[in-house]
């Protein structure tokens, strides 16, 4: 079904829910905004999945076609520089009298936190226009409570972590010790962040495109593909013919 109106393209696509969900009975929601495209139509199709999913597309911004927003850009930085980080922390605990190391530590926190504020801001603008089911609604709310943990907490941290390395100078081992014990209590917070919004895609489907229900895996250039059943290609499930 394809309707016209003004302001920004939605595509609904709604099904049975599956096993999992059975709390809501009419199926899932998920949804994204996509600023990349100048467009005014409102489409509805199927997911795979069974799952229901709102794409809103409304003016033009500089990303790929297929981009939902900035926020699954944003994500990935401050995983890499907070981890980079407590790493580096670890090499500053082995070392301490060496002050460089434990300044690029310092330097690296506050970049992953400065990453993060951008993360987080992000999420809540895509998060803004989504249209959920309850239980969708309930993981949005997970996701957003563990980045918001997460993010002032290494925002907190880094302007510590700057006290220590251009105030205090300090190289004693046991304040380095306690900093990475720190740095690890706000790993686990960005692990559990990370974990709630892979659950928002994998799961909800929050943030994707219609997927074709039928296929063949993946192989490497050249090489035939994998027959159903075969040894790392996925079983044809009992009763269910494959598409002519």
């Amino acid at each position: 079904m394809v309707q016209e109106g003004d302001g920004a393209e939605s595509i609904t696509t709604r099904g049975r829910p599956g096993p999992s969900n059975g709390r809501t009975g009419g199926g899932r929601t998920a949804a994204f905004f996509d600023f990349n495209r100048d467009s005014s139509r409102r489409r509805s199709g199927r997911t795979g999945g069974g799952r229901t999913a709102v794409y809103h597309r409304a003016t033009s911004k500089p990303m790929p076609d297929w981009a939902p927003n900035l926020h699954p850009f944003l994500v990935h930085f401050p995983i890499a520089l907070l981890a980079a980080a407590v790493a580096a922390d670890l090499l500053s605990l082995l070392r301490p009298a060496h002050g460089a190391t434990r300044d690029t530590a310092t330097w690296l926190y506050c970049a992953g936190a400065g990453t993060a504020v951008a993360a987080y801001f992000s999420g809540l603008s895509a998060a803004a226009a989504v249209r959920v089911t309850p239980d969708a609604g309930l993981a949005v709310d997970a996701h957003f409570a563990w980045a918001d943990r997460t993010t002032w907490f290494f925002v907190f941290f880094a302007s510590l972590r700057l006290a220590m390395s251009f105030i205090w100078r300090t190289t004693a081992r046991r304040t380095i010790a306690v900093s990475c014990l720190l740095a690890a209590v706000g790993l686990g917070f960005l692990a559990t962040a990370a974990l709630h919004g892979g659950r928002l895609v994998f799961r909800y489907g929050i943030g994707v495109e219609s997927v074709p229900a039928t296929g063949s895996p993946w192989t490497l250039p050249g090489r035939a593909p994998a027959e159903p059943g075969a040894a790392g290609a996925p079983a044809r499930e009992p009763g269910r013919e494959s598409a002519p």
